[in-house]
């Protein structure tokens, strides 16, 4: 907020300028004040990230990485997920990047306060 509050002062003072930011709701609240035309973002290398990588290793791979779990092979974000199938296409196992180690995760039913019981509809 207070880059923005520089930033609508700036433009207030010296004329237009350009609101440069990836943060959604950052760039809805500068809309309040500002033209479109004066809201931008900033296309990332991750524009593609989708929360998971789908990986399938020989098994060979497979014993490496199983033997040397705090090594990041698949270049994962912290809480980016990993799907490690085997040659045949098969899900051998389900995994997230901490930022120390890749850990198992749960894929099983579990019940919500507001939402009741909660079933993974795949594995994504």
């Amino acid at each position: 907020m207070k880059i923005l509050a520089t930033a609508l002062d700036y433009n207030k003072r010296n004329g237009k300028i350009l609101f440069v930011s990836n943060d959604l709701s950052l760039r809805t609240i500068a809309g309040l004040f500002l033209n479109e035309d004066q809201i931008a973002s900033i296309a990332e290398e991750n524009d593609d990230y989708s929360g998971y990588i789908d990986i399938t290793l020989s098994d060979k791979e497979m014993e490496d990485f199983y033997s040397y779990p705090n090594i990041n092979y698949f270049n994962a974000y912290i809480n980016e997920y990993i799907i490690i199938r085997n040659q045949q296409g098969d899900i051998v196992d389900r995994k997230i990047w901490t930022g120390d180690e890749y850990r198992n995760i749960s894929f099983e039913t579990f019940d919500s306060k507001h939402f009741g019981r909660i079933k993974p509809l795949d594995i994504q």
